[in-house]
């Protein structure tokens, strides 16, 4: 007779509690990699959100837009050179511009050259106003920039506009009932007297703990400044100037009251392609100096 003998009631026990073990090892481990998987993405997901930021700022600054009427300056630069020469004393025996009639004329230093008004109009230089501006502060700043993007391929809109950035207050998109700090994004399709006011603002980043700016330009020693300031309000050097670079520096908080105060900071440094700067003057000293940007 063949030995028909099966597990015993221990062995079934001890085998259902080794599965259930395992079995409970599996789901804490599922559940585990789960919640990572989430804090990783949710990590991605910050630091996308603010590269993304930075990038879009970066792109404004570098495309910032700086226009100078190059042909309208050496027009006024010509003008002066002959109002220069139609003031300078007469040789004797001739007749100075203004001056009507000829013949024999006194000594120049009896005789003051002075311009007839049709001279004076001949002489009348171009408006050379300039609109674009650079108003740059620590935690805001307001430049024009060649950054508009055309929605439409002939929509008669120019690529020219006023962009500008500063921190405000505005309602969370995951919880409306409770408000940040945001950084804002205000765009206009056109350049007024003051670049500073006008334009569409839109929410670009929130919750943010720190928003800090900083220039970099010509004249300043390569120094880091905190202000750079183009209009009437800028000193002899950032006036009709705009900086080379801008240092943007971010850092944002995140919401989660279990994140236990974690915060994320970046910090970029965004060029401007082309300043078009007018060029300083020589110095006489040095033969070979050259103008610190190209004329355009």
């Amino acid at each position: 007779m063949k030995n028909t003998r099966g597990f015993t009631l221990i062995e079934i026990m001890i085998a259902m509690f080794i599965l259930a073990f395992l079995s409970l090892f599996t789901v804490q481990a599922i559940q585990k990699a789960l919640q990572t998987k989430s804090k990783v993405q949710k990590d991605i997901d910050k630091n996308s959100t603010l590269r993304d930021a930075l990038k879009v700022m970066e792109r404004d600054i570098n495309l910032a837009f700086n226009y100078r009427d190059i042909y309208a300056q050496l027009y006024n630069d010509a003008q002066d050179e002959r109002r220069k020469k139609a003031l300078q004393p007469a040789s004797p025996g001739s007749s100075p511009a203004g001056v009507p009639g000829g013949g024999v004329t006194p000594p120049p230093s009896a005789v003051p050259v002075q311009l007839s008004p049709e001279d004076e109009l001949r002489f009348k230089k171009k408006d050379t106003r300039i609109w674009t501006q650079f108003i740059g502060e620590p935690e805001q700043i307001s430049f024009t920039s060649l950054s508009n993007v055309r929605m439409m391929e002939d929509s008669p809109i120019s690529s020219q506009a006023e962009i500008g950035y500063h921190i405000k207050a505005c309602r969370r998109r995951s919880t409306q009932e409770q408000s940040s700090k945001c950084l804002w994004r205000r765009i206009s399709n056109f350049i007024h007297e003051d670049i500073t006011k006008e334009g569409e603002e839109t929410v670009l980043l929130e919750n943010i703990t720190e928003f800090k700016l900083r220039y970099l330009g010509p004249g300043k020693d390569d120094e880091w400044l905190d202000t750079w300031i183009t209009n009437e309000r800028g000193d002899d050097v950032t006036k009709n100037t705009f900086p080379y670079a801008v240092e943007i520096t971010i850092e944002v908080k995140d919401p989660d009251p279990k994140a236990k105060d974690k915060s994320l900071r970046m910090t970029t440094v965004a060029a401007i392609r082309n300043p078009n700067n007018k060029p300083k003057p020589q110095d006489p000293a040095d033969p070979n100096a050259q103008p610190t940007t190209p004329i355009q």
